[in-house]
């Protein structure tokens, strides 16, 4: 019987032996469990929304192309237009006469006379003057002479400008008295040249040095016998030099 007691002792206190250390562990789990967090402090929850991961696409590799343009010139030829003034060439002597003829003839139209012809006894006596005067290179006989067959204009200018006489004498008109015609020596060389009764006339020239002389014989049936109210016209309202 003692013995039986002690078996079962000695059987409990196996038991006990086995079954403390488990119960050791297990307290042990449920303290961690129950363990509050430092200093008791509660925990606060974010305001902050939840912020979504952002993926972001990787980057490319940037390429720069470089490219180079060539460019040619291309070179048009330009063609420019020029305007040249054409600059007149001086009259010759041999040109004067039938120039002189010309613009006498243009003036004459103006003023309602008819066209006077060359004549080729007045064109030889013309050039024997002018070659006169030339030689003798007189510069102070110049003007309007009556002669027997009519009037004989002397005059000169410089070489290259001697067609320029004739608009010279021309222009004497505004010494010419319409209303009151007369002849004088300011507008004589005028009235030579627009006189209506007169058919023929001749020029001539000669040169000394740089200086022309010019001789016209117009021959005049009256040899301006005062009839200017007749043989002077005014120029016409639709006349133009």
């Amino acid at each position: 019987m003692k013995l039986y007691i002690i078996f079962l002792l000695f059987q409990n206190i196996f038991v006990l032996i086995n079954v403390i250390p488990s119960i050791h562990g297990l307290e042990e789990v449920q303290n961690a469990l129950s363990k509050k967090p430092l200093n008791n402090a509660p925990i606060k929850k974010s305001n902050k929304p939840n912020s979504r991961p952002t993926s972001r696409r990787p980057n490319k590799p940037s390429t720069q192309v470089t490219t180079r343009r060539t460019t040619r010139r291309i070179t048009r030829p330009t063609t420019r237009r020029t305007t040249t003034r054409l600059t007149p060439r001086p009259i010759t002597n041999e040109q004067l006469p039938a120039y002189i003829f010309q613009e006498t003839n243009k003036y004459r139209s103006l003023h309602g006379a008819k066209p006077r012809t060359n004549d080729r006894g007045l064109l030889r006596d013309s050039k024997l003057c002018a070659e006169e005067r030339a030689k003798r290179n007189d510069k102070e006989d110049k003007g309007f002479f009556k002669t027997p067959i009519g009037v004989l204009i002397v005059d000169y200018a410089k070489k290259g400008e001697a067609s320029k006489l004739v608009g010279k004498w021309y222009n004497t008109n505004r010494s010419y008295n319409f209303r009151n015609p007369q002849l004088t020596d300011s507008n004589a060389l005028f009235v030579t040249l627009v006189y209506k009764n007169s058919t023929k006339m001749g020029c001539g020239a000669s040169d000394n040095g740089d200086t022309t002389y010019v001789c016209c014989l117009f021959e005049i049936g009256d040899i301006l016998d005062n009839d200017f109210a007749k043989n002077v016209s005014p120029r016409r309202n639709n006349g133009k030099k």
